[in-house]
């Protein structure tokens, strides 16, 4: 029996080790997509402040205050628009990721988000048909001592991703939910440029 207990705990530290490595590629992949992103937005916005600048100077000529307030309102909302277009193509190429890279995505937004004890990961219907069978055990191994999450089988409404769940406690790690956060981050940044 000893030297089955070995195998089995030689075993189990492989998969946590691989577990850990896919969610480690996982994450540098999202990271990458999201500065990839973020990289396109700014150069995208920065094109957009050029033009409105060159705008913004002629018309200062004729009305300085006004015309200045005018072309930093549309820079902003041409700015937005573009964000959120980047976004959404981003948001757009993770769910497009083969099935193993986009659960490995989901798998580290989970070892990011999850936090002591106990908790519930849940998804849409359609990623639940297409569930890997060693997803909740990798990601469990990866969780380490003091956390555990088990995935529910009822689907929720969500476009992509995931959310934890723990009693009251919910984290909402849908694609949708972290894009509107990080878009607002950026606007801030903008509108902070743009009306100091």
């Amino acid at each position: 029996m000893d030297g089955l207990e070995k195998i089995i705990g030689k075993i189990t530290a492989q998969g946590a080790a691989q577990a850990e490595k896919k969610a480690q590629d996982a994450a540098l992949k999202r990271e990458k997509i999201i500065a990839a992103a973020q990289s396109e937005a700014d150069k995208i916005a920065d094109e957009i402040i050029r033009e409105a600048e060159k705008k913004a100077q002629t018309a200062a000529v004729r009305a300085e205050s006004g015309a200045q307030n005018a072309a930093a309102i549309a820079v902003l909302g041409a700015k937005n628009a573009k964000i959120d277009e980047v976004i959404a193509r981003a948001i757009k190429e993770l769910k497009e990721l083969p099935d193993e890279e986009y659960f490995e995505v989901l798998r580290s937004l989970a070892l990011k988000y999850a936090v002591p004890g106990s908790g519930v990961v849940r998804m849409n219907g359609r990623d639940l048909a297409r569930l890997p069978d060693s997803f909740a055990a990798e990601l469990n191994a990866a969780l380490g001592e003091g956390r555990s999450l088990v995935v529910s089988g009822d689907s929720i409404d969500i476009d992509g991703g995931l959310v934890l769940e723990y009693g009251k406690i919910i984290w909402n790690c849908s694609f949708d939910s972290l894009a509107e956060e990080f878009a607002e981050d950026v606007r801030d940044n903008a509108r902070k440029a743009l009306f100091p």
